[in-house]
């Protein structure tokens, strides 16, 4: 059995590909996922672990592995000695820029595994993780349970419910996040409203943000078909992520979170609206990020 490894980093979303990545290449060799947290654990990273939040089939590195793993990621490390140690634990190291990682899975493994491959990186990608779709869903789904989510809840099943993700915060207040990344333009959402009043018959839009002011001012003010979700009604992420899967449309910001909601999304006649392209500095490219059906619009970056 093949030992797959992912070194889990960054916030939830990211977290949440993490995992699915090291489940797809786990399902392809008939492997095991193991999730190293130990990079969380360090004193000067705000993020933590959020996985524990799902029932996910996957365990935890010791203590003694996750040692191992950060001497290996070591950058002080001389290649030919990581080399050495790598053949020795009859271990592949992957890091997420290696030009392969593009590849589809069964060309990357191909060839008979070694019996670990630790991965390192956000693999946010849609293709290797796309036939995982089923089992994701059960994985990381989410029950509301205080009385304010559920009538928020309720509101949107009952109508022509549209999720809009507005990311803000860091995006606008981080200088390098800001240049690098970017929050998206007023005219990427004032688009996407258009759109989808265009397409739909009397939706309502149910806005997410971690800047509702900005949101109320900007998008909402005279708009009576917009609703502005506070924190979710329950002042956390993991409320807004289960709301948010339960619209039946999307208008996602370029953000893990809401692309999560949108991949995982129960409607098969959903239609969702991305940011084209993703980032300001994208090496990866939108049509890599997001699967073949999702609509890009210009977001007003790069």
């Amino acid at each position: 059995m093949t030992d797959v490894i992912v070194r889990l980093k960054g916030a939830l979303g990211n977290q949440m590909f993490q995992y699915a990545f090291a489940k797809a290449v786990a399902r392809k060799l008939n492997g095991r996922v193991l999730l190293d947290r130990s990079w969380l654990d360090l004193p000067n990273i705000t993020e933590t672990y959020r996985l524990d939040a799902f029932k996910l089939d996957m365990a935890l590195t010791s203590r003694v592995q996750n040692v191992i793993h950060r001497l290996l990621l070591n950058q002080r490390l001389p290649g030919p000695i990581r080399s050495t140690a790598l053949a020795a634990l009859s271990m592949d190291y992957e890091r997420e820029d290696d030009q392969h990682l593009g590849q589809s899975l069964s060309t990357r493994y191909g060839k008979k595994p070694a019996k670990r491959i630790f991965c390192d990186g956000y693999f946010q990608r849609a293709e290797p993780i796309e036939h995982l779709l089923e089992d994701l869903r059960e994985e990381f789904h989410l029950p509301v349970s205080s009385a304010n989510c559920q009538k928020m809840l309720d509101g949107i099943e009952s109508c022509e419910s549209v999720a809009v993700h507005v990311r803000r915060g860091d995006y606008v207040d981080n200088v390098h996040v800001r240049e690098n990344m970017g929050p998206v333009t007023l005219d990427y959402y004032v688009r996407g409203f258009e759109l989808m009043r265009q397409q739909l018959k009397s939706p309502t839009f149910y806005v997410f943000s971690n800047d509702p002011t900005w949101v109320r001012e900007k998008l909402a003010e005279g708009q009576e078909d917009i609703v502005v979700v506070d924190g979710g009604e329950a002042g956390s992420d993991l409320a807004d992520l289960a709301l948010m899967r339960s619209c039946k449309h999307f208008i996602i910001a370029n953000s893990t979170f809401s692309w999560w909601s949108a991949f995982l999304a129960n409607n098969p006649d959903k239609i969702v609206l991305a940011p084209k392209p993703w980032f300001i500095l994208d090496h990866m490219g939108f049509d890599a990020r997001v699967p073949a059906d999702w609509i890009g619009i210009p977001s007003g970056l790069g």
